[in-house]
C-alpha cells in the first residue's frame, strides 16, 4: 500500500475513534435538552391577539403588544377651487403617525394586575415626536371577591381611563371612525392619574366604576392634588347579548363626573 494511502487510512481510523464518543455525547446532550424543553414547569409562549406568556397553572400571565396607526392624505387644489374655496396657497399632501404604542400587561397569582403602555407618537398631543405619552400605567388588585367576599371591588391605582361614557374608554382599535366624537373629546377626561374601584356582576351583565383623580394630571403622569380633585362614576347594564358566532351586546349606562 502506498505510504500516502496508508496515512489517509490511519487518519480516518483515528478520527472515527475520536469522534465516536463525541457524537454519542452530543446525542445525550440533545436528549437532555429535549427533555428540559418538553417539561411544563416554566413560562410557555404563544400567540393570542398578541404575544403571551403563562405558567402551566395560569398563576402568572403576561402579554406583550402594541399598535401602529398612520394617517396620510392627498389633496387636489382644483377640487377646492371648483367648489368655490379661495385659493390661499397649495394644500400639502402628507402623513403622520397617530399612534405608535408598546405595552406589557400581566396578572400575577390571580390577584395582582398591572399594565404599562406608552405611545411614541409625541408627548404634547400633536404628534410632534418630542417625547413619550403615558397611556395605561397602573397596578391593581383584582378578583378580590375570592378571598374578601363577593362585594369587595377590584382596585386600580395609576394613570388610567376615567370611565365616563362608553366611547371614551373604548380602545382606538375598535371605535368606528378614525377619531372619537367631538363631544366626547370635549367633555370626557380620558386618562387621568388617580384611584379607581370597579366590579361586574351577574355574568358581566351589570357593573359599576368609581374614580377619584387629579384633573391636572397630564400625559406624562404629572399633576397636582392642591388644584382640586375630580370624581366620576359609571353604572352600566347589558339587557341583551348573544354569542352564537361573535358576541353582540346592547349596553346601556349612566355616568357622572365633576372636576
Amino acid at each position: 500500500m502506498p505510504k500516502m494511502a496508508l496515512g489517509a487510512a490511519l487518519l480516518a481510523l483515528v478520527s472515527w475513534v475520536g469522534l465516536a464518543p463525541a457524537a454519542h455525547a452530543n446525542d445525550e446532550i440533545r436528549e437532555i435538552v429535549k427533555e428540559e424543553l418538553t417539561k411544563d414547569n416554566g413560562l410557555r409562549a404563544y400567540w393570542k391577539s398578541g404575544l403571551r406568556f403563562d405558567t402551566a397553572d395560569k398563576s402568572i400571565r403576561l402579554k406583550l403588544g402594541g399598535r401602529i396607526m398612520m394617517d396620510t392624505a392627498f389633496y387636489d387644489d382644483d377640487d377646492f377651487q371648483a367648489a368655490g374655496v379661495p385659493a390661499t396657497g397649495n394644500t400639502e399632501d402628507g402623513f403622520e403617525f397617530r399612534r405608535v404604542r408598546l405595552f406589557n400587561a400581566g396578572l400575577l397569582y390571580d390577584h395582582v394586575e398591572y399594565k404599562l403602555q406608552v405611545d411614541f407618537a409625541g408627548a404634547t398631543g400633536n404628534n410632534s415626536g418630542d417625547g413619550v405619552d403615558f397611556k395605561d400605567v397602573y397596578i391593581g388588585l383584582t378578583n378580590m371577591d375570592d378571598c374578601l367576599g363577593c362585594l369587595f371591588p377590584n382596585v386600580r391605582v395609576g394613570h388610567q381611563f376615567v370611565k365616563f361614557g362608553l366611547e371614551s374608554h373604548t380602545s382606538s382599535k375598535y371605535i368606528t371612525f378614525m377619531e372619537r366624537a367631538a363631544v366626547v373629546n370635549a367633555f370626557s377626561p380620558s386618562r387621568k392619574t388617580g384611584f379607581a374601584i370597579h366590579d361586574e356582576f351577574l355574568g358581566d351583565t351589570l357593573g359599576y366604576s368609581a374614580h377619584v383623580f387629579s384633573p391636572t394630571s397630564n400625559s406624562v403622569g404629572d399633576g397636582d392634588w392642591d388644584d382640586g380633585v375630580g370624581v366620576a362614576g359609571r353604572l352600566w347594564w347589558v339587557p341583551w347579548y348573544e354569542c352564537d358566532c361573535a358576541c353582540k351586546r346592547l349596553q346601556v349606562g349612566v355616568s357622572y363626573m365633576s372636576q
